[in-house]
């Protein structure tokens, strides 16, 4: 009985393998989803993660499979169980020691440093193709006008942006397959013009923890930060700038969290939000009416993760920037959100990109999509709002 069990077993097994498989991630206390869990396939350093849903679909290999978020317990299904992997999994949430003195510095200028003096010997310091998927979304009041989720392989010679040598010396972006892509007009056109999309190259330096880490680098004179959480694996410090002003008359600060890994004191979650205050654009508009729109620029959100490779490099495996104002036209305010997410699925060592460059960097990545919606499997899975907006024949 048992051999023919073994056998019915092997057989399951190995029709599911290859197969993709849906999940959604729970927390075992409040049964609320939970978004940005990683799994990954360690041994083969590629993997998806969760959306605001608590969902995902991952490929299913026979390998271990880890699932793993900062405030979680770690979760591993093994090669030999990974055929039966439910529908729903739970995490359970880890024990949070908050410090007696909450308020004392926690000398995060010194961390930071250390962090860019070991910086390749914390992360990935060879040349990698990264096969990744990147989706925007944007808002106009309070509607989605466009979404697109995108294959993109990423080549770059190491993890650190040089501002001295050319862009394109040492990365590379191209286009690959199309999973959704639907752009909606927007009333006042001017809205598109504006604030609402990026300039690649301008985003490209972004993708680099060292670029941000300089730029925190610069007002740390200006900045308070406490340890605000800590517990076995890693601690999290929180900061904030006092309100500096640029060249330009510009008023800002930077509010934020940065995560330290305990045992090589490596930076594995970053979260800035760049705070202005009162920053606005005046343009005139090219219509009949002839009328002024005025842009006000709130906030801009940078995000990233990152996760431990089995050559025990820190790698990338996701990064976000929103923008967040408003669009004041003909008197009338109008909310505007734009966010771009990357996210890292797998990542091999190739000395050398094997693909040709396919985006214009002198533009947005949706200006470089087709116009026609091609809908394919998505490895990173739209959340219900988005999927409403993508099936709205509208």
């Amino acid at each position: 009985m048992r051999k023919i069990l073994s056998i019915v077993f092997f057989i399951i097994g190995t029709v599911l393998f290859g197969q993709e498989k849906e999940i959604t991630i729970l927390d075992k206390d409040n049964g609320l989803p939970i978004s940005q869990v990683n799994i990954f396939y360690k041994d083969l350093n590629e993997g998806v993660l969760t959306n605001d849903d608590g969902m995902a679909k991952i490929r299913l290999k026979k390998y271990d499979l880890s699932f793993l978020h900062f405030n979680y317990r770690d979760t591993i299904i093994s090669k030999e169980k990974i055929a039966f992997l439910k529908d729903t999994l739970w995490l359970t949430p880890k024990p949070i020691i908050l410090e007696e003195v909450v308020v004392q510095n926690s000398n995060l200028k010194k961390r930071m440093e250390y962090v860019l003096d070991k910086y390749n010997d914390l992360y990935v310091d060879y040349p990698t193709e990264k096969e990744c998927s990147i989706k925007e979304t944007f808002l106009f009041d309070n509607t989605y006008k466009r979404l697109f989720s995108a294959e993109l392989k990423w080549w770059s010679k190491g993890f650190y942006y040089d501002l001295k040598k050319n862009q394109n010396d040492f990365t590379k972006l191209s286009l690959g397959k199309i999973d959704y892509n639907k752009i909606t007009t927007v009333n006042l056109e001017f809205g598109e013009q504006g604030f609402a999309s990026i300039v690649t190259n301008k985003m490209i330096p972004l993708f680099y923890l060292n670029s941000i880490l300089s730029i925190l680098l610069k007002h740390t004179d200006e900045t308070n930060s406490f340890i605000e959480s800590k517990e076995n694996t890693y601690t999290t410090i929180s900061y904030n700038t006092n309100w500096i002003t640029d060249k330009n008359g510009v008023v800002y600060q930077h509010i934020g969290k940065i995560t330290f890994d305990n045992t090589t004191n490596a930076i594995v979650k970053l979260l800035d939000s760049l705070i202005y205050k009162d920053r606005k654009e005046q343009n005139k508009k090219t219509t009949k009416a002839n009328k002024i729109a005025t842009t006000y620029s709130n906030s801009e959100l940078s995000e990233y993760i990152f996760l431990k490779n089995k050559e025990g490099k820190w790698g990338i495996k996701y990064f976000n920037i929103s923008l967040n104002g408003f669009l004041d036209y003909d008197n009338v305010l109008h909310p505007v959100i734009l966010s771009n997410s990357l996210f890292i699925l797998k990542e091999t060592k190739v000395k050398k990109s094997s693909e040709k460059e396919s985006i214009d960097l002198n533009k947005p990545i949706y200006k470089n999509l087709p116009k026609e919606t091609i809908m394919n499997t998505n490895t990173i899975m739209l959340t219900e709002k988005e999927l409403e907006f993508i099936n709205n024949k509208k």
